[in-house]
């Protein structure tokens, strides 16, 4: 990404933050400190409903560090901000994405056209209920 496109990037991500007082996170390696991806609460103007969102360096992926972080990350729906619901939205070409969903106990539900592409939804449940 060329500067530019990662000065855009990163000022989505802090507008999100500003605009709906959540967002997303960095997530780094606990040994190394090294950056490995992002994740977080996503929910854009027109979306359906807020989604926890990530996205792994190609270098970290298969390592389980989304599916530890997608856990961490219901937890804090959940038991922090107090959402009674959440989900993710996933390509339905990405297998690696819907496996880490599905490995945290996320429900497949409808195909819907997000923004223009498929998507399917994937729905967390609610461990305190």
């Amino acid at each position: 990404m060329d500067q530019g496109k990662a000065w855009r990037a990163m000022a989505t991500l802090i507008g999100h933050w500003t605009l709906r007082g959540h967002g997303m996170f960095a997530v780094e390696e606990k040994s190394s400190g090294k950056f490995v991806g992002i994740i977080g609460h996503w929910n854009p103007i027109n979306w359906p409903e807020p989604e926890i969102a990530y996205t792994l360096a190609q270098h970290a992926a298969g390592k389980g560090y989304a599916t530890e972080a997608v856990r961490k990350m219901i937890d804090y729906t959940f038991n922090e901000l107090k959402w009674n619901t959440v989900v993710s939205y996933i390509d339905d070409n990405n297998i690696p994405s819907q496996k880490v969903a599905q490995r945290v106990g996320a429900i497949a539900e409808d195909l819907i056209d997000l923004g223009g592409s498929p998507a399917r939804v994937y729905r967390h449940p609610n461990p305190n209920n």
